[in-house]
């Protein structure tokens, strides 16, 4: 969570936590649902379902195991069962994300991290979901974008916070 151009901490020993939401009373998070490992988790269970399928054909082409990769191209092949997954994870996720753009009314919602890197697929079934999540005072929701630096905004955003606290820790103007 990024306000006024810095990094929100908010009390010790936790951050913004979006992926533990919980969102169901059973005790289900967003990163069960939704994480890339989760969606790994649906592709490889698809292959399995259907050795015949654009999934399994896209698997056979490539190397290591059936994952979320393989997603863009049995998309633009028209595959209903890679849709049916993003379309289930981005729900998920665009379910967490109403939640905080109730709470929090942000200007724009940034989508970075390794789901991201399915590009425009996966932040167009975001962003169509959040709408008719939210109350009417926040419709139209704010946009949705994708993070510039791809899958590589976490250890990036990681090293600038560090950076920016050794700053303030060693530098007193």
């Amino acid at each position: 969570l990024v306000i006024d151009g810095a990094l929100y901490h908010g009390r010790p020993s936790g951050e913004m936590e979006l992926g533990h939401v919980r969102l169901d009373r059973g005790g289900g998070i967003l990163e069960e649902l939704a994480a890339g490992w989760a969606i790994d988790r649906r592709v490889r269970g698809a292959v399995a379902a259907d050795p015949a399928g654009a999934l399994a054909r896209a698997a056979a082409g490539g190397d290591g195991p059936p994952a979320a990769r393989l997603l863009p191209a049995a998309l633009a092949a028209g595959d209903a069962t890679a849709g049916a997954i993003l379309d289930e994870a981005a729900g998920h996720y665009a379910h967490a994300l109403a939640h905080v753009v109730q709470l929090l009314n942000p200007d724009v919602i940034v989508l970075g991290g390794g789901v991201a890197a399915l590009g425009e697929a996966w932040r167009e079934r975001v962003a169509r979901r959040i709408e008719p999540l939210l109350m009417e005072p926040f419709r139209p929701g704010p946009p949705v974008r994708l993070a510039a630096l791809g899958e590589d905004v976490v250890p990036v955003g990681a090293a600038l916070a560090a950076l920016r606290s050794t700053r303030a820790m060693h530098y007193d103007p």
